[in-house]
């Protein structure tokens, strides 16, 4: 269905129930107020299975909380949207998060148990945390694991929102040790 100027613009003044929904799960989101985001993304979802942006919330809430499994499974079976996009960049940071999940205490080179302990940190949601133990990984090998802990720093970005302090200092860290 095409939306007319008219049905456009009632949208913008006057939200439906959904959009009301999705905007207040979004603030919980940009608080960091994970199991309340969490919440709010479900109850939209139960109304709107399929809503792309309910999707990737609660996929973003869920790995902040230390559920990579979950998120991963979501991700994985995500909608062709808009969303599409975030919802490819956040994969190996769930992916990330899972292992950590499902994994034992076993003997570990130290720069896998540093890379480990990243995501653990993760889950608990202590992102500078983790930001400084994948910047310890790529500071002893840039190449480890194929590239992976680059593409972890960029989700977690994602994750915490661009405009987030921790972001732009961690962004800038990257670069210099990749650089």
């Amino acid at each position: 269905m095409v939306r007319t100027l008219p049905d456009r613009f009632l949208k913008q003044v006057a939200p439906d129930k959904a959009d009301a929904a999705l905007s207040e799960a979004q603030r919980h989101l940009n608080e960091r107020r994970w199991a309340e985001a969490e919440t709010a993304f479900r109850q939209l979802l139960t109304a709107q299975p399929a809503h792309p942006g309910a999707t990737l919330g609660l996929a973003r809430a869920l790995i902040a909380q230390g559920h990579g499994s979950e998120a991963e499974r979501l991700l994985e079976e995500f909608p062709a949207s808009p969303e599409s996009v975030e919802a490819e960049t956040l994969r190996p940071l769930a992916r990330f998060v899972s292992e950590a999940e499902n994994t034992g205490e076993e003997a570990l080179a130290p720069i896998d148990a540093q890379y480990r302990q990243a995501a653990r940190l993760v889950g608990r949601g202590q992102f500078g945390g983790a930001m400084d133990a994948i910047l310890g990984v790529l500071r002893r090998d840039k190449r480890y694991r194929k590239d992976e802990p680059r593409r972890i720093m960029l989700a977690l970005f994602k994750l915490i929102g661009d405009d987030d302090p921790l972001t732009r200092e961690y962004r800038q860290e990257l670069a210099s040790v990749l650089y």
